[in-house]
């Protein structure tokens, strides 16, 4: 009788995980942090690679290049993908969050002014940030971790671009027509 108990617990509990995981879109891209209904906002987008990483990142934090820390901007990190919609500016990626079972919080902070990072929106439209792989760099055992996000060339724009079409209310949106003629610009 117990046995038989905790098997129906134990299928209860995968069955709530598999429908969160579902609920939460994995695999596909979420819609992006911010107001997309402003006409003066774009469509910011980026990615980054944690593979190598202590923890998965978990969310992505855009702040004003001049460093006034004036209105940041957090967005989540789906699959490596992130996206936003900011209001003209410029803009440099200042952190990278993540966790993980037994590693906790994690903070992967930026150098500011790093211009591999920074972006400037002169009018609305749509934007790549660029993709970013986390590397490590070798410190001393008593010093902090040290790392380099290193601008790499995969994914590309359009292949993100794609996966945000996934989204069937972005698809359908005046975002969705954006991003086919920005694909289009692409090819």
């Amino acid at each position: 009788m117990m046995k038989q108990r905790l098997s129906v617990i134990a299928g209860l509990f995968t069955a709530g995980l598999l429908i969160s995981s579902v609920l939460s879109g994995c695999g596909t891209a979420a819609a992006p942090a911010g107001n997309l209904n402003d006409p003066n906002n774009s469509l910011v987008l980026g990615y980054i690679d944690m593979e190598d990483a202590p923890t998965p990142a978990t969310s992505a934090t855009i702040a004003p290049a001049d460093a006034s820390g004036s209105n940041t901007w957090k967005a989540p990190v789906n699959d490596g993908l992130f996206t936003l919609s900011l209001p003209p500016g410029s803009y440099e990626l200042s952190n990278i969050s993540g966790s993980k079972f037994m590693e906790g919080e994690s903070q992967y902070k930026f150098p500011r002014q790093n211009s591999d990072t920074t972006l400037n929106i002169t009018k609305p439209g749509i934007y790549f940030l660029g993709s970013f792989k986390y590397r490590k760099v070798k410190s001393l055992y008593f010093e902090e971790k040290n790392f380099l996000m290193e601008k790499v060339g995969k994914p590309t724009e359009a292949e993100l671009l794609q996966r945000i079409l996934e989204n069937r209310a972005i698809s359908n949106s005046g975002w969705g027509e954006k991003i086919r003629t920005r694909l289009a610009q692409l090819k």
